[in-house]
């Protein structure tokens, strides 16, 4: 896998990580924003196919 795709993924978590730790974000919003921006990042990138990223938040918000 190309490094190309990882940067996105490790950026959005230390920005999130970085809100939650400053206590701008709760656990769930949080959650919510980790897995919005995962979709989004699968979405841009076609790491996996636009289908399969949109549906993606429909198998994981319930788990959370």
């Amino acid at each position: 896998m190309p490094i190309k795709k990882i940067i996105p993924f490790l950026l959005l978590f230390l920005t999130v990580f970085i809100l939650y730790r400053q206590n701008i974000v709760n656990t769930q919003q949080s959650i919510t924003l980790l897995i919005t921006g995962c979709t989004a990042i699968f979405w841009v990138t076609e790491w996996l196919p636009i289908p399969v990223a949109s549906l993606l938040p429909i198998a994981l918000f319930p788990l959370f």
